[in-house]
């Protein structure tokens, strides 16, 4: 799929990472729709079906993997990267665990590279 074509949803609950995401993922010819929480995004993914979910997996209320968990259950088709801070994916169960719910993973911080590229990979079903 052509970046220029896909559809972002970038759910973190800091609105100023969203805003941030939101920019580097403009630049790299995404469009792109934020949200700073679980419940909303749910409802957005329902609505909108966008090609990929950049999840934060620390959130009040839902967490990302309880968003995730839902979106599958749901079966509408959407790539799930989840992006967790260095101390989530430090440890090697927890990161094999968290591979095998999301499609990719992104360890925060990332540099705007790494984000388009990741989110390029999974479009293009380079992962795992």
């Amino acid at each position: 799929m052509a970046a220029k074509s896909a559809h972002v949803l970038v759910v973190d609950d800091e609105p100023h990472l969203c805003v941030a995401l939101s920019r580097i993922l403009e630049k790299g010819g995404y469009r792109v729709t934020t949200t700073t929480n679980g419940q909303t995004a749910l409802k957005l993914i329902k609505e909108n079906r966008p090609d990929v979910v950049l999840l934060d997996l620390m959130m009040p209320g839902l967490d990302g993997r309880e968003v995730c968990r839902r979106i599958r259950k749901s079966g509408i088709e959407v790539r799930v990267i989840y992006f967790t801070a260095k101390a989530d994916a430090s440890d090697p169960s927890k990161l094999k665990e968290l591979r095998k719910e999301a499609d990719d993973l992104l360890v925060k911080p990332a540099t705007s590279r790494q984000i388009i590229s990741k989110v390029s990979s999974v479009l293009n079903g380079d992962v795992k």
